[in-house]
């Protein structure tokens, strides 16, 4: 998994959680998450700590050799 977190963007703003790999499918997973604590509110642009929400993106990637790519941000 180490070669994974080079590959990434911005270490020091994200976090390589999982890597999951289905051989059968020949499909790679990447679970990443912010590591951020403090951000600025859109609204007021002043620094919070308070979480207002969550969710989740899937993007999809080129493959890579014969495995297909999906990268989940959280």
């Amino acid at each position: 998994m180490s070669v994974l977190t080079h590959l990434l963007p911005d270490s020091s703003n994200l976090r390589l959680e999982d890597c999951l790999l289905d051989e059968i499918k020949t499909k790679i997973w990447l679970i990443v998450s912010a590591i951020r604590t403090v951000v600025n509110c859109p609204v007021c642009h002043q620094p919070t700590h308070k979480i207002h929400s969550r969710y989740e993106r899937l993007l999809a990637d080129l493959p890579w050799a014969d495995y297909s790519i999906t990268l989940q941000l959280r």
